[in-house]
């Protein structure tokens, strides 16, 4: 039964287990553990995640354009990076992050991360994250400017146009980090607004990660569930990738549709005709750019569709293709004039460059037999759902599933008794032996 956790030690069986002998004061509770371990099983097994994957999609780990890199080699110019707004319920969240992050990953290639706060974090927050980091360099870069700040350089026109986008708000010194301001399609806190222009156009230009190629992105509320068994950094190299991202489609720019379709005429000299995956789902290859200038006959232009986006809580950048001029320029006009806006977010502004320059070269993790796993927002990996089922553990009673800290939470109990009793196979296969070092930093709300 070693190898099963379905299965546990019969209470009888002195043999290879010394708690469980006559003279141990163990045996009277032993049914007792045996009932709950069963009931935990029956749980972790009902509330399983059935990820979709393609036996034709299979993970190369040696495949690729450039020769010399390994799986869980370190490579040089890597960096994670994240961004909160800096709240202690926000730097809780992240600590977590980075530890499951360190534990199903990053232990073995040791690469730097840069944590970008819109407030201040102290020095003790600042501690806890970098021991949630082990070894990994952490570097925190709080934003050279305050909301008061950023307001007083908004001309006159802009500053009116805001207030009237934001509720109960009559004058700037009214608005707050908190104030929810509508936008095209939505009606979100300036917090989040500014994480999304952030993301967008300023985090391209930001002098720590001038050092780096490549910036592997995870939002903070993203969490790692199991130790990662293929390598999306070498992966990503090897292939020499502009973007290999987690998940796509995830929504689509469809507000002010003819604006940003001039924005992409303005800047690449082309049009946008349809972002599209090939066959296999595996690139973006199928994708349909045509040339554009201003004297093409207007009833030969493509019909510029709503754009669909590459799901922002998780992918891998080359910075130096997202850095380069012709990009630069597209974030400045995406954002344009408009402060703290929804409508045109990072999702965008990562999605667009690609599939305009280099659609070849943007590439799915999922469809290319990367299954890492990553628990955001009730979903893994931005596609199967977790919170959908009940599990019917007596006929009197049913559990819910719940979303990552209510699972985590209940494979730690389970593995503690699973601990308990010495059952170490069946043990690590409830929870890595590495990922439960992150055991009592599972804080973090769903």
């Amino acid at each position: 039964t070693a190898d099963n956790p379905a299965t546990f030690p019969n209470p009888n069986d002195t043999a290879d287990n010394p708690a469980t002998s006559p003279t141990s004061n163990a045996v009277a509770k032993l049914p007792e553990k045996l009932d709950e371990l069963s009931k935990l099983t029956k749980i972790r097994e009902g509330c399983k995640v059935r990820v979709k994957t393609n036996p034709n999609q299979q993970y190369e780990p040696t495949k690729g354009v450039v020769e010399g890199i390994v799986d869980f080699e370190r490579q040089e110019g890597v960096v994670f990076a994240t961004k909160i707004h800096g709240l202690d319920v926000q730097v809780i969240q992240v600590i977590q992050c980075i530890c499951l992050f360190t534990q199903a990953y990053n232990r073995k290639v040791n690469y730097d991360i840069v944590i970008f706060s819109t407030l201040p974090i102290s020095e003790e927050w600042q501690k806890q994250i970098r021991e949630a980091a082990a070894s990994a360099k952490v570097i925190v870069v709080v934003d050279e400017k305050t909301l008061e700040q950023q307001l007083s350089e908004l001309s006159e026109e802009q500053l009116q146009a805001l207030i009237q986008r934001c509720d109960d708000v009559e004058s700037i010194d009214q608005l707050t980090w908190g104030h929810r301001c509508h936008d095209t399609g939505s009606r979100m806190p300036l917090a989040y607004t500014w994480m999304s222009e952030f993301r967008s156009k300023q985090i391209w230009s930001k002098e720590v990660l001038s050092t780096y190629k490549y910036m592997l992105w995870m939002d903070s509320d993203a969490f790692c569930t199991k130790e990662w068994e293929q390598d999306p950094v070498a992966f990503m190299i090897r292939n020499d990738l502009v973007m290999l991202y987690g998940n796509f489609p995830y929504g689509w720019v469809k507000f002010e549709l003819p604006e940003i379709h001039q924005i992409i005429r303005d800047v690449y000299g082309k049009s946008l005709c349809g972002v599209t995956v090939d066959k296999e789902r595996k690139t973006f290859s199928n994708t349909v750019v045509e040339d554009w200038n201003e004297n093409i006959d207007q009833n030969k232009i493509c019909e510029e569709k709503k754009i669909p986006m590459i799901h922002g809580f998780m992918h891998v950048t080359n910075l130096d293709f997202y850095r380069e001029e012709v990009n630069m320029k597209f974030y400045d006009q995406y954002i344009g004039d408009g402060k703290f806006r929804r409508s045109r977010d990072d999702q965008g502004a990562v999605t667009i460059p690609a599939a305009m320059l280099a659609p070849e070269r943007t590439w799915s993790m999922r469809d290319n037999g990367i299954i890492l796993e990553v628990a955001h927002n009730l979903e893994i990996d931005g596609r199967e759902r977790m919170n959908r089922r009940s599990v019917e553990v007596t006929k009197d009673e049913k559990v819910g599933c719940g979303g990552f800290k209510i699972r985590w939470h209940r494979l730690v109990k389970e593995w503690n008794l699973l601990d308990q009793e010495k059952h170490f196979v069946a043990r690590d296969k409830v929870i890595d032996a590495n990922m439960i070092k992150c055991e009592g930093l599972v804080k973090s709300p769903e």
